[in-house]
């Protein structure tokens, strides 16, 4: 099938199968109604929208073919909802151009490469998808695409649920992100260069390589079990991050953090773990509950808390150790099993705790 011009027609009800090209070109100023068909077995992609075209989609599976199940360029704008994207060889949703897409309630799994793979200046809205067991990542974002992802389960992922590069830009709300109970995913949002993302009211978990993780010069707001890279920053307000197996929270290299209001409870090792010439603030947070110290910082990481809670955890409430810059003023630690402050000899900052 292939739509042009201004066409509006509806297509219901086929199986179209083991053509050498596009099963189905959607281009010009084209806006059809594809409900309900089997696009399977191609040679080349399942269905490619582009140039100024729309077409509304619906119930329809696209299954293995050797190129994208969905492929978007252009000015596109389709509206996807129910398809089911399965098994295609070289990824399951592929944007680029200025294309601007809705997808609703949609699977897309077991697909190499990526599930969802968005570049150049693509900025789609996915809303209540399944993105699961993909040969690839979950979602891949490069260069400057911006993505928005709402009520999504992206979960056991062969690499990231969710990997942004370049100066692309996320919008991650109230969606789950899990390796299931084997941590077949390996992170759950990996952020590199100066990508930036928003993470609101998500569920990250049963990562083997951690919840969240920010190298180079990412920027994010968020909530996670954090690990941060190179110059990395990120600002957590009003967050609660829980059970890190080794760390809820990571600091390294020349990274930093604003943490404001937020609780670092019950990890299964350190609360949170300073290092290298990383720079954090703490204000009106609590750390508690945790296996080993509250807050361990080492190398020459700088620290300062105020108006802190650090209780109850297994280890110091805070060890200070090398020759990191601490500043502690107006905290409260108490119960914490190896006492409140752990301090090298030599080490020298403002305490006021």
């Amino acid at each position: 099938f292939w739509t042009q011009d201004a066409s509006r027609c509806v297509i219901r009800n086929n199986r179209v199968y083991n053509n050498l090209k596009t099963a189905m070109q959607v281009s010009d100023d084209s806006d059809p109604v594809v409900v309900e068909n089997t696009i399977t077995d191609g040679k080349g992609g399942g269905i490619v929208v582009h140039h100024r075209a729309r077409g509304h989609f619906f119930k329809n599976t696209i299954s293995n073919n050797s190129q994208a199940g969905v492929g978007l360029m252009d000015d596109a704008g389709p509206v996807f909802v129910g398809n089911s994207v399965v098994g295609n060889k070289s990824g399951g949703v592929v944007m680029a151009g200025r294309s601007k897409a809705v997808f609703l309630s949609n699977v897309i799994s077991a697909c190499n490469f990526a599930g969802v793979g968005l570049k150049e200046s693509s900025a789609p809205l996915f809303d209540g998808n399944v993105i699961r067991e993909n040969l690839g990542y979950g979602i891949l974002v490069q260069g400057s695409a911006t993505g928005s992802f709402q009520n999504c389960l992206i979960e056991s992922n062969s690499k990231s649920g969710v990997c942004s590069t370049g100066s692309a830009k996320m919008h991650i709300e109230n969606c789950t992100l899990t390796g299931g109970p084997e941590l077949s995913q390996k992170t759950g949002v990996l952020l590199h260069d100066s990508s930036s993302a928003t993470i609101l009211g998500c569920s990250l978990h049963a990562h083997r390589g951690g919840n969240v993780v920010m190298r180079d010069q990412s920027s994010a707001k968020m909530t996670a079990g954090i690990v941060l890279q190179g110059q990395a920053t990120a600002e957590l307000y009003g967050n609660v991050m829980r059970a890190g197996k080794i760390s809820n929270l990571v600091l390294l290299e020349r990274s930093s953090l604003t943490s404001v209001g937020n609780s670092i409870v019950d990890s299964r090792g350190v609360g949170v773990l300073g290092m290298d010439s990383s720079r954090s603030v703490f204000a009106h947070s609590t750390v508690s509950g945790n296996a080993g110290a509250g807050l361990h910082f080492t190398g020459s990481a700088a620290v300062d808390m105020t108006l802190c809670t650090i209780k109850k955890n297994a280890g110091q409430g805070v060890h200070l150790e090398q020759s990191c810059r601490p500043s502690v003023h107006s905290c409260v630690m108490f119960d914490n099993s190896e006492g409140a402050m752990l301090m090298d000899e030599g080490l020298e900052g403002p305490l006021a705790v």
